[in-house]
């Protein structure tokens, strides 16, 4: 088949793969330790082997495994077949912290070739599993993660001056966490390892998800090292919220977060009232504030499409050159023309007189 299963980084640092191939009447799995300087060279060892299911040897020829917030990895697998995939798809949960590979729970929608197979891991740590159908299930694992593993945030400003460019930067440690976590043969790469930013409102308890961007770095496993991301709550009503940070399905320690109108931007003080809106409306209030560079490529783009809007707008209007009109007897409203007053007509005969 020349098929491979899926490798998975694992919360401990070594790599597990997942073996396609029947070998002596068992699919076979290997763990990688890699070495603890770039310069050197690392480990292998045998792993176990994949358990047989109903009496068949199972393998992992392309499919997807995920790694859960317990640190235990679910991978697919189904019987092994020469020369093509086999079916139905049946499920393996991998413990690092015994080393043992037992068989999961098998969901109704398995019915499926392998390498149809589809995993997605939740922000919740949960794993949704397709066999690339609209029949979707969901796979809720036993523990929760150790704390070592978690997202660390260490703070979160406000920037942008513009409402279009106003964003959060929010700075911590192991915001992409430390694995890619969801990983498979070779045909779907769903992995997770980025920050997401859920807010929770403190009143409702209403979730929503901020959009976040600019990554300073997709690396995992960064141990200390400050990494940072912006995200936007514009589409998010102001209140009081819980803020965390997910990666890969593990959330941070939650912190405390006032959403309102970016009264910072515009540098007033004590404008907020209690439904927190700002009474400065004043677009932009630098007060010495540098402006961002997302501020001015806003700026610039507002600027050009002002100026295209003028240029379109000039070409529609028609110039038409002054003529003279013809000068129009007075009439009055019966229609006859308007005698002179008596007085002007008097000037005329003595002026007639003298002559």
């Amino acid at each position: 088949m020349s098929e491979i299963g899926p490798a998975m980084l694992l919360y401990n640092g070594n790599v597990i793969y997942f073996g396609a191939a029947n070998v002596a009447g068992f699919g076979k799995t290997a763990i990688y330790t890699p070495t603890a300087i770039y310069t050197g060279t690392g480990s292998w060892i045998q792993g176990p082997d994949i358990p047989k299911i109903g009496g068949n040897t199972m393998v992992c020829n392309d499919c997807p495994a995920s790694l859960l917030p317990n640190g235990k990895v679910l991978a697919a697998c189904a019987p092994f077949a020469l020369n093509n995939w086999g079916a139905p798809i049946e499920f393996l949960e991998y413990d690092p912290f015994t080393n043992t590979l037992q068989q999961a729970p098998t969901p109704p929608n398995n019915n499926a070739q392998l390498y149809w197979s589809r995993f997605m891991l939740l922000p919740t740590g949960q794993v949704l599993f397709s066999p690339s159908s609209s029949n979707v299930q969901c796979y809720t694992p036993d523990s929760g993660p150790q704390d070592a593993w978690r997202p660390v945030i260490s703070s979160v400003e406000l920037q942008g001056f513009l409402s279009s460019t106003v964003h959060h930067l929010l700075k911590g440690t192991q915001l992409n966490g430390l694995s890619q976590a969801n990983m498979y043969g070779d045909d779907c790469n769903p992995s997770t390892n980025y920050p997401l930013v859920r807010l929770r409102n403190n009143i409702s308890g209403q979730v929503f998800f901020a959009r976040t961007y600019d990554f300073s770095t997709r690396a995992v496993g960064t141990g200390q090292s400050p990494q940072s991301v912006r995200f936007s709550a514009a589409h998010i009503p102001y209140g009081h919220y819980e803020l965390c940070v997910i990666a890969n399905g593990i959330s941070s320690n939650c912190i405390s977060f006032r959403h309102h109108y970016p009264c910072q931007a515009c540098g007033c003080r004590d404008c907020c009232r209690a439904k927190l809106e700002c009474c400065c409306r004043e677009p932009i209030c630098a007060e010495g504030k540098v402006m961002t560079e997302p501020d001015i490529i806003a700026l610039r783009s507002q600027i050009h499409q002002l100026s295209r809007s003028v240029d379109r707008f000039g070409s529609r209007i028609v110039v038409e050159e002054p003529h003279q009109q013809p000068k129009e007897v007075k009439r009055d409203e019966k229609g006859a023309r308007t005698r002179r007053p008596r007085a002007q007509r008097g000037d005329n005969k003595r002026r007639r007189k003298r002559r």
